[in-house]
């Protein structure tokens, strides 16, 4: 049963002429959006390999459709064969939390494509070609490869678009987006005014955007804006009633430690009853299972994490999942990915530090990066090893948010000359398109940084050659912000 509560602390003309509004924006932007085919034209995704026993180097593609009766076929061309259909198979789903009605959800699992490879793609509606372009099917271990990584992106400003079109240019493997994906609470109509006009438009235009999503995979995350958290209170789909879109819009593996409605990790909802059951009905499974998985890529392994403040990072069993997923690993590489950084000295969320709970497991299970966003800046850690104050032999936090603890830095490291770190380094990016934040210097006078940007939004690049990780920060006008690679002993 999904808990639920009144919502409560605004008058109800207020909360009725909010819901108008909103209502309002849904219908305009559902207007602009459908174009006859699709009402969200095809991207890819990692989806759930847990279905159908596909392999690693699969992907899924997907698309939204007002037509209910249209006959779809996907065909995939490879440079060994010609059109075939062989490689796909089709899921439809009724989406009912969305800006229009009906809506439905296509997913064509793209599965014994060869790793690493492009590949042509085209969809075929009642014996018509409608739309087509290409991807790249998933790296296999031992070959080089790439990845972007930007958070806190879809707020549609002119640095958004700038990151897009340089990310597209860059043609990375994949994306990494963590956290913060549109503005301002992750709702189903901000994603169709902000999100994919932008990463996944026809053009490929600085001004209007890029045909990104429907080329590169792209992972993405919970961030505190992707849950309507408007006026501090969890998400209502009473006030918000294409909320959560994120559970509807992603298609991730469903392998997380969170697999019931309410149980502790699940993002909490609020709201009447009645009002969630649009939304519940639409994701199936997806909900609350998403907020956290893990996948690999290549030599990579990738823990996707919930940083948000419903999270209890001292609960034994969510602590338990993690380092049995990070120590179950034998990858080259171990990343981690949340949206929420423990390590930062940004002037709005410098005292979150909840995410530093986690900090003795990714030292002890070999993490090499930690990902974040959430500060919309770039910062670049000295590789670092954090030793909590333990609490019933776990590591405890204060009040404030604040987690007690004595920080080393390798300060021999620059990526450069050394390029061994020893610790963990912990990147924020996210800058993707948001307003910027300021740095600012530790009240302690600890030092954590070895590079920041604030003054301009940029984005993370990184290549993979075997033991080999060459890290670059670009900015929205494609200039470098900063360099260095790791190197494996």
């Amino acid at each position: 049963m999904l808990a639920c509560k009144c919502f409560t602390g605004k008058s109800v003309l207020a909360i009725s002429l909010l819901t108008a509004g909103i209502l309002a924006s849904i219908a305009s932007t559902a207007a602009k959006a459908d174009d006859g085919d699709f009402y969200i034209k095809p991207y890819v995704q990692l989806g759930d390999h847990s279905k159908l026993g596909l392999s690693k180097e699969d992907e899924e593609l997907v698309w939204f459709t007002r037509k209910p009766n249209a006959e779809w076929k996907v065909e995939v061309k490879t440079e060994d064969k010609d059109w075939d259909s062989s490689h796909t198979h089709m899921h439809k789903q009724e989406v009912f939390s969305a800006p229009v009605s009906p809506l439905y959800e296509y997913t064509f699992d793209l599965h014994q494509l060869p790793p690493g490879k492009l590949f042509d793609y085209r969809v075929i509606e009642d014996g018509s070609t409608v739309f087509s372009a290409w991807s790249t099917a998933r790296k296999a271990v031992d070959q080089s490869y790439s990845f972007a990584v930007f958070g806190d992106t879809g707020a549609g400003s002119v640095g958004q678009k700038g990151i897009a079109l340089h990310a597209y240019n860059e043609k990375p493997d994949f994306i990494v987006v963590p956290g913060d994906i549109t503005y301002d609470g992750g709702l189903f109509h901000e994603y169709m005014s902000r999100f994919f006009p932008v990463f996944n438009n026809d053009s490929v235009d600085e001004r209007k955007g890029v045909p990104l999503l429907r080329s590169i995979l792209t992972v993405a995350l919970l961030g505190n804006h992707d849950i309507a958290l408007g006026g501090g209170y969890p998400t209502n789909f009473s006030r918000f009633p294409d909320a959560l879109a994120y559970y509807i819009i992603w298609q991730n593996p469903l392998n997380g430690p969170v697999k019931t409605i309410g149980a502790p990790g699940a993002p909490i909802c609020g709201g009447e009853t009645a009002a969630s059951k649009p939304f519940l009905k639409s994701v199936g499974a997806q909900y609350p299972r998403m907020n956290m998985f893990s996948f690999d890529y290549g030599n990579s392994h990738w823990l996707v994490l919930d940083g948000n403040l419903y999270m209890n990072w001292t609960d034994d069993k969510l602590r338990k999942w993690v380092e049995d997923d990070l120590t179950s690993s034998n990858a080259t590489w171990k990343f981690v990915t949340f949206h929420e950084p423990g390590f930062s000295e940004d002037a709005e969320h410098s005292r979150e530090q909840r995410m530093r709970l986690l900090s003795d497991i990714f030292q002890k299970t070999g993490v090499d990066v930690v990902f974040a966003g959430h500060a919309h800046n770039y910062q670049r850690s000295y590789p670092l090893l954090f030793q909590p104050v333990l609490k019933h032999d776990k590591p405890s936090i204060n009040e404030d948010g604040t987690v007690p603890g004595e920080i080393t830095l390798d300060k021999e490291f620059d990526g450069i000359k050394d390029t061994v770190p020893k610790g963990v380094l912990y990147i924020v990016t996210g800058a993707g398109g948001a307003h910027l934040y300021p740095i600012i210097a530790p009240k302690d006078g600890k030092e954590l940084l070895y590079k920041s940007s604030s003054d301009i939004h940029s984005f993370t690049r990184c290549k993979i050659n075997g033991g080999t990780l060459s890290f670059d920060q670009i900015s929205e006008n494609g200039q470098p912000v900063d360099h260095f690679s790791i190197t494996k002993k």
